[in-house]
């Protein structure tokens, strides 16, 4: 996937918090606690500067979504940094903003591509479990009505395997590539 230079940390402070899980458990984590403190450190960094160079003008599209994706999972995720409460309020905030902008209303996705209406659905479909999670009301609420709106209408063009038509820009990139399915045909 191409992604702006903002988006590279923003995708990899994910993929940190979801590695946090599997490498700080409470097992032998008291031997961890200088990787834990750096790794904690550096995701604080990046995500202050994905903060303050978010993807408004240079794609603003599923490039801004994926950086709020990850200043409101992370906010969720990690309370103990001090900039978490307002991460997670700003990429809810994004989120929430870029629904009416990027998704019509019949669930299409602004750009016409198939490939980024899924990668859409992913973004909001993941905020949704977030805000599941940490009982966000308003969270739910938005994110609910738009992933049925994005799935509704991915539903409605696929074929009966579930595949979507190549229509668009498609650069493959994927949010969930470790289900093992592949987009595409083969």
């Amino acid at each position: 996937m191409m992604f702006t230079v903002d988006s590279i940390p923003a995708f990899r402070s994910i993929s940190w918090v979801w590695a946090i899980q599997f490498f700080a458990g409470d097992h032998g984590a008291a031997d961890r606690q200088p990787w834990l403190v750096d790794l904690l450190l550096a995701l604080d960094r990046q995500l202050t500067h994905v903060e303050h160079n978010l993807s408004r003008y240079f794609s603003p599209n599923t490039h801004l979504t994926g950086e709020a994706l990850a200043l409101y999972i992370v906010g969720l995720a990690l309370p103990e940094l001090a900039a978490s409460d307002r991460w997670a309020r700003r990429g809810r905030d994004i989120l929430v903003a870029e629904i009416d902008r990027q998704i019509h209303a019949d669930g299409g996705h602004a750009e016409g591509s198939t490939h980024y209406h899924r990668y859409t659905l992913d973004i909001y479909l993941f905020a949704l479990i977030a805000a599941m999670r940490a009982q966000d009301t308003e969270g739910i609420a938005r994110f609910s009505a738009v992933v049925t709106r994005l799935a509704e209408f991915a539903r409605t063009v696929a074929d009966n395997g579930g595949l979507l038509p190549l229509i668009g820009d498609d650069d493959g990139g994927m949010l969930w590539p470790i289900t093992g399915r592949a987009c595409l045909p083969m």
